[in-house]
């Protein structure tokens, strides 16, 4: 039996690394609410660069690869605190890093003093009422099912047991014989299992609930922080509650599958993305990639995103006034590295590890890819579900509204921006955030096509999760669309931030 706080325990490297390693990034360049962006995003951030850690320790290290990733994660953890505290004035760092807490880029919300503290007490009530159903709601599901989905009892907290008892024997979890179809699946998700396990030295079965909350926390803390920093604190509360309401999230986020930090991933890498190109900010690119590339270490689909958003990425740099062409290169140059560093141990996995891909080889032939395409019925049955799955009903045990309306808002929010405001569009860089949601659609809507299995079969058990991936993409889209009026508006927030 663990005790109840011990069980958090193995959370404070993560934590740690995460956040030193976004204040070192951070402290020096021009940023929105700072601490608000750790505090989203660093848990999550640590969690993943601990997997890489543990990664490689078992790839080096093999038998004794828990302790090793244990050792290593605590000297990364003690470098970053030697770096952060002993190179420069870490007094004045920690002042920077601060400084632009507060920029917030409408200098009008206060104006009205009564009308505007009465908004925030009533965003404020319903963050609060939200985020305390959502948890109760998380706590009831995952207690009643602490196994989680089918794939995660079948997959990924499988693997971690092999991780966890047989260090020797790990590559195991790469046979046919175990998982078959599934041997090519990164192991993120795995790893953060194995983590907790590792430094318990036990298998309490609330750990993976924990490590999934630890992400679907994090996702509405990264609305807040976005909306807050970007527009106001009403809208920032207002923006989270409506996704801890959610019930696609609330149902998913308790199955254990990798789907809610596959959505974290992508919307941190998007999210910060605009913000790099709306502060002109350097460095933050390369977290983009890094992001990016944590996405692509979590599932197969986030490989694809990594394609995707680097192909943005190359526009929106390229349409960038006042700067040349030698600082947008080294941006690009940037992210590729940060999307370099989780890339290399999926590549080492697939190449290496694992099995070929089930869909690698009929990817590689090209005329049964475009035969399938041109098969109208096949290609308008997949385009049915696709729409379906986010404005249809999905059996829960009851019937719920899956989306809460997020994709019927979304498209009423693509229409209006594109017939009123297609300058705002273009301008404030809302068009990456738009551009990402559609093309990740054409992805799956082309993978489909080359799917080895029963295509009824595959879309009704994976089109709803697929739709996770970026449907907080679409919810941020939205809102920035209709809630972010007239004079709010600011298509350049480093315009606000202090000299």
């Amino acid at each position: 039996m663990i005790p109840t706080v011990r069980i958090f325990i193995p959370f404070i490297l993560p934590a740690m690394i995460g956040i030193l390693f976004l204040f070192l990034i951070l402290r020096k360049n021009p940023f929105l609410s700072p601490v608000a962006y750790c505090t989203a995003l660093g848990l999550p951030l640590g969690i993943g660069l601990i997997t890489l850690v543990m990664f490689w320790s078992y790839v080096c290290f093999n038998a004794q690869a828990k302790f090793s990733a244990i050792a290593l994660s605590a000297i990364l953890a003690a470098a970053l605190i030697i770096w952060s505290t002993f190179v420069g004035n870490w007094k004045k760092n920690f002042s920077d890093f601060l400084s632009h807490e507060y920029a917030l880029p409408h200098a009008n919300f206060s104006s009205q003093f009564l009308s505007s503290r009465l908004l925030i007490v009533l965003g404020m009530v319903l963050f609060i009422v939200a985020f305390y159903d959502f948890l109760r709601n998380f706590a009831f599901l995952s207690m009643s099912n602490l196994f989680g989905g089918w794939d995660a009892k079948t997959n990924w907290n499988l693997r971690a047991v092999f991780l966890f008892r047989s260090p020797e024997r790990w590559t195991a979890i790469f046979s046919d014989m175990v998982l078959p179809q599934l041997a090519n699946y990164p192991l993120f998700l795995p790893s953060a299992v194995a983590w907790g396990w590792n430094w318990l030295n036990a298998e309490p079965l609330i750990w993976p609930p924990l490590v999934a909350m630890a992400f679907t926390i994090g996702i509405g803390l990264m609305i807040f922080w976005y909306f807050s920093s970007q527009n106001s604190l009403f809208t920032g509360l207002v923006a989270a509650s409506f996704y801890w309401m959610n019930p696609a999230y609330r149902f998913w986020a308790t199955s254990q599958y990798a789907d809610v930090p596959l959505c974290f991933y992508i919307t941190a890498a998007t999210l910060t993305l605009v913000t790099a190109y709306r502060l002109r900010t350097f460095s933050l690119f390369f977290l983009v990639g890094l992001f990016a590339g944590l996405a692509a270490w979590t599932k197969n689909e986030g490989i694809l995103f990594s394609f995707w958003i680097l192909g943005v990425t190359v526009l929106l740099t390229a349409s960038i006034p006042n700067h040349d062409w030698k600082w947008k290169s080294k941006a690009i140059l940037l992210l590729i590295f940060g999307l370099s560093i989780p890339f290399t141990a999926v590549l080492y996995q697939k190449l290496i590890l694992a099995p070929p891909d089930i869909y690698s080889g009929r990817a590689s032939k090209v005329l049964e890819l475009f035969k399938s395409l041109t098969n109208w019925d096949k290609s308008l049955f997949i385009l049915t579900a696709l729409v379906y799955s986010k404005i249809g009903y999905v059996e829960f045990g009851k019937q719920h509204y899956a989306w809460n309306g997020i994709w019927i808002f979304f498209t009423a929010a693509l229409i209006y921006v594109l017939i009123f405001e297609r300058r705002r569009l273009i301008q404030s860089g809302l068009w990456a955030i738009l551009t990402l949601v559609l093309v990740i659609d054409i992805g799956y809507f082309l993978v489909f096509h080359l799917s080895p299995f029963d295509l009824r079969f595959h879309l009704s058990t994976s089109m709803h999760r697929l739709a996770l991936h970026h449907g907080i993409l679409a919810l941020i889209f939205s809102f920035e669309v209709f809630l972010i009026r007239g004079k709010d508006r600011v298509s350049n927030p480093a315009q606000t931030l202090p000299e």
